[in-house]
């Protein structure tokens, strides 16, 4: 069973160790994850390798693996999605250091201290979640199976009632 992350973490420190950290992160504690997740939050695994690259720049590779429920936009239930994302950051204090990043590198902002290892998880997850959670089925509850069963609705006109009308007063 892998530990708990810590809270905090200074990757610029870390990376100077060439550190290495594998645990998990409570689903819980994301803000911004939370109101998104249709279940009970569980957790994430991560590993984080901290180093010094070869332009000298402090680098954090890590991964992300978790399971979360989302809402189906189809028939609003649970859905399960499956986020298993790496990622390659570059530690920085300054708008200078960010502009020296070459090409795969993102940015961390270490200039006001720790970094919060839950915020930094959560944002990967985020962006490993789907633009749209849905089923992979299209008839994934009863009333998509319904709607899709019946003939075109649009094909019906609503003003034929009227129109039964009028011409029933015609003939009178």
């Amino acid at each position: 069973m892998r530990a708990a992350l810590p809270d905090l973490i200074e990757p610029a420190l870390l990376a100077e160790k060439g550190a290495r950290l594998d645990g998990r992160v409570a689903l819980g504690q994301m803000e911004r994850l939370t109101p998104l997740i249709a279940s009970e939050p569980g957790e994430a695994w991560v590993e984080l390798a901290f180093s010094i690259d070869a332009e000298g720049l402090r680098t954090v590779h890590g991964r992300v693996r978790a399971e979360v429920a989302l809402r189906c936009q189809r028939c609003l239930q649970p859905v399960p999605v499956a986020i298993d994302s790496e990622f390659h950051l570059a530690v920085v204090t300054s708008v200078t250091e960010e502009r020296r990043l070459h090409g795969g590198l993102e940015p961390i902002d270490c200039s006001a201290g720790p970094v919060a290892t839950a915020r930094l998880v959560e944002d990967e997850i985020l962006l490993g979640l789907p633009l749209v959670a849905s089923h992979p089925d299209a008839g994934c509850n009863d009333m998509m199976a319904r709607w899709q069963g019946k003939k075109d609705v649009a094909a019906e006109n609503p003003f034929s009632v009227l129109r039964n009308w009028q011409d029933k007063r015609r003939d009178d």
